[in-house]
């Protein structure tokens, strides 16, 4: 494959054949590395180059020649302002070492709660796998995968439990993962922590039920699972009027809310207008519903999370035309304004389809998330 490298005022642009701009966010896997900010299909080839937007020439030089050859990493030192380049790239390890990290940062940002036709992820799983990933392709990042390690570890009893329940193919692949995982947490973490006690236990005494390894597990508190409500809107003597919108996926947290289409409801009575939101696999504090009518700025409410129900939900008598939900807790640069439901509804689309096609037997390296959700959901093994 071959990369064009043009350079414009100080930066540089490194496009490989067949990259086009994506139209929103949902479509690119982008990932900051040293110097640069990287973007790849979210649903292509497993060997793909990214194309990167070099901010700063001289930081990137060293992972240039990393991930796509010596030729571009020259190139990119020689060309001046306005001029550009078509340089052959090759393929390494640490090529797929970024590019699979980038799209793992997707799935875990755009995978959403489980649904019918899509298995929910493990937390802990996509923790391991991003700090694995991240630890591979290390000489391209700013920060080291600490946090995700860490996340991941505290997982980790119950990672061991779902992947021995695995057979065959699907059990190896995981078990490998989940050993490199844990070795490169235990090198990589303060050894004075927990997390990295309890990987060196385990790394040290992987086959044995070790009565370390056990006490350090076990001073992470098992999640509790959240009982399922029966009905989003059960009871009661009915809604006078009601109707149903679905919440879009780039204005709140991977996973916070149902993954199923429909899941706002929107009740107008005699007190006022309730907006009632089903909850996800990872809730989050409060929503913000967005309220717009004829004033210039919407009318914002809080929805907080009602942890028993699986919902968030409040009541106000604010009129509105449309709404819209977001978490507006979150940094400026994560809160867009409202998208119209049919560029919405393409993104979940194109997110389901990707996912889906991941986890039926078709990514190249799988993620250890996907192969414990393909489990779950029976798909055949890779």
């Amino acid at each position: 494959m071959t990369v064009t490298i043009t350079a414009d005022a100080g930066t540089l642009d490194v496009t490989p054949q067949g990259w086009s701009e994506p139209q929103t966010p949902v479509q690119a896997a982008a990932l900051e590395v040293i110097g640069a900010v990287i973007s790849l299909p979210a649903g292509g080839n497993a060997d793909d180059h990214p194309y990167a937007l070099v901010l700063d020439p001289d930081a990137a030089q060293d992972w240039l020649g990393l991930v796509y050859g010596r030729q571009v990493a020259q190139a990119c030192r020689e060309l001046r302002h306005g001029q550009a380049r078509e340089v052959p790239a090759e393929v390494s390890d640490t090529t797929r070492a970024l590019t699979d990290l980038a799209r793992a940062c997707w799935v875990e940002r755009w995978w959403p709660s489980a649904t019918a036709s899509l298995p929910g992820a493990d937390q802990a799983a996509l923790d391991l796998d991003r700090g694995l990933l991240a630890a591979r392709a290390g000489r391209c990042l700013e920060a080291e995968p600490l946090a995700w390690l860490a996340g991941g570890i505290r997982g980790l009893g119950r990672l061991i439990s779902l992947v021995a329940e695995l057979t065959g193919a699907r059990r190896e692949r995981a078990d490998r993962l989940l050993r490199e995982s844990v070795a490169a947490a235990a090198y990589l973490l303060d050894p004075d922590t927990t997390e990295a006690q309890a990987a060196a236990a385990y790394q040290d005494h992987w086959d044995a039920e070790d009565a370390e390894v056990a006490r350090l597990l076990a001073s992470w508190p098992n999640d509790e699972p959240i009982e399922a409500e029966p009905a989003l809107m059960a009871g009661g003597d009915g809604p006078d009027e009601a109707r149903y919108q679905t919440v879009d996926w780039l204005q709140v947290p991977a996973r916070s809310v149902s993954g199923n289409e429909d899941n706002v409801v929107i009740t107008t009575t005699d007190s006022g207008l309730t907006i009632s939101v089903e909850a996800g696999d990872q809730p989050v504090p409060r929503l913000h519903a967005r309220l717009f009518g004829d004033e210039p700025l919407p009318t914002v409410v809080r929805l907080e999370h009602q942890p028993g129900h699986r919902r968030y939900q409040a009541t106000t008598t604010a009129a509105c035309s449309r709404l819209d939900i977001a978490d507006l807790r979150r940094p400026p640069s994560e809160v867009f304004p409202p998208r119209p439901d049919p560029v919405a509804y393409q993104d979940r689309r194109l997110i389901r389809a990707v996912l889906r096609r991941r986890l039926d037997s078709q990514a190249a390296r799988p993620l250890l998330a996907e192969l414990l959700a393909a489990a779950d959901a029976g798909l055949p093994a890779w």
